[in-house]
């Protein structure tokens, strides 16, 4: 998974019953596991993780080299939902709508990839996340909510500061179901 992409096992940030989450591994360990991810998700075998990760292709938008991550999402509404922290730069490429391929249990899709860096509109998300799924495996959107705690609006906030939701949107007849 892109490193500081969140995931499904992330480490805490900070000490309270809710923070954004670090990913497990170390940046560099990242260029070692994303490329096994990335063979993993084009194989016949990609139904072993293609239920929490895709692969997401993109252009850089200086070098205008294509780049290809996996990264951990989320479904709302036939919309995919993909969370980063705001340390890493994969996502940066993504401001004002880029178009970008993904690669979606094991079939290629052209999309539209929407940014949000707003905190209210990313605490919104989490928020509505929570309530769809429940306080269990948050990590997958950066959070991390120690258990049988409810979290406040006001601390998904806090832990909202430090993370972006991009929002891919079809461009042909496929959802995100």
């Amino acid at each position: 998974m892109a490193g500081n992409n969140t995931g499904t096992m992330a480490t805490e940030t900070d000490e309270g019953p809710v923070s954004a989450v670090e990913p497990p591994l170390p940046e560099a360990a990242y260029k070692l596991v994303n490329p096994l991810f990335e063979v993993l998700l084009r194989s016949p075998f990609h139904s072993l993780v293609s239920d929490t990760l895709l692969l997401i292709t993109f252009t850089g938008r200086k070098s205008g080299t294509e780049f290809t991550t996996p990264v951990a999402y989320d479904r709302e509404d036939g919309t995919l939902v993909i969370t980063s922290t705001t340390d890493s730069d994969w996502w940066r490429n993504l401001r004002g709508g880029q178009p970008v391929s993904i690669r979606l249990r094991g079939e290629r899709r052209q999309a539209i990839a929407e940014l949000t860096e707003d905190v209210e509109a990313v605490t919104e998300y989490l928020r509505g996340y929570i309530e769809r799924n429940g306080t269990e495996n948050t990590g997958i959107v950066g959070v991390r909510i120690e258990e049988g705690h409810t979290p406040a609006l006001d601390e998904l906030r806090r832990a909202a500061q430090d993370i972006v939701v991009v929002r891919v949107y079809p461009v042909d007849d496929w959802r995100a179901e």
